[in-house]
């Protein structure tokens, strides 16, 4: 996390440094940007199973909770700011302020503790392949018994055609 924030930091900078009229230089930066903003909501979550692992009784609940109401205060509250501030300032103003965002990850990444992480992949590398293949599939048999979780497939999969049939489906039995 702490490369990715500096890669966000200087991709982001360099959009307020350099103020570039190539089109194709500011997709290759903010594809930098939003590249490194993905992995790190995907590290997050992973760090945030982890955690609501250790709580047995109802960890992810409170976890998930906290999360997406945070996630929603900030949606909320970035859409005010970012229309004032591109109502109000030059572009490039705002580049110099999200790269902030770049520097405070790289600073509460630092401040992570790693053992926890570390414990787990040691327990996960002492076993064979076959054996890692196995817990996997465990794991993700005892997934699909959940009854939550086949209820929201059976439900992406009304919306997405999969369980009905399509227009071509018609007419291929006409």
């Amino acid at each position: 996390m702490v490369i990715m924030g500096f890669l966000q930091f200087i991709s982001l900078i360099s959009m307020f440094v350099f103020d570039s009229r190539s089109k194709s230089a500011l997709v290759g930066v903010m594809f930098c940007a939003n590249f490194c903003d993905s992995y790190m909501d995907v590290i997050v979550d992973a760090m945030m199973v982890t955690s609501s692992r250790n709580d047995t009784d109802d960890g992810s609940e409170k976890l998930n909770a906290i999360s997406w109401g945070a996630k929603a205060i900030g949606g909320i509250f970035g859409s005010f700011v970012g229309g004032y501030l591109t109502g109000y300032y030059h572009p490039k103003w705002i580049f110099l302020f999200n790269s902030c965002f770049g520097i405070i990850v790289m600073i509460l990444a630092l401040q992570l503790d790693s053992k926890q992480e570390e414990d787990e992949i040691n327990s996960l590398e002492k076993r064979s392949f076959l054996g890692a293949v196995k817990f996997s599939l465990v794991q993700v048999r005892d997934t699909f018994k959940q009854r939550q979780v086949l209820n929201v497939m059976l439900f992406f999969g009304l919306i997405f055609g999969i369980f009905t049939p399509s227009f071509d489906s018609y007419t291929y039995y006409f």
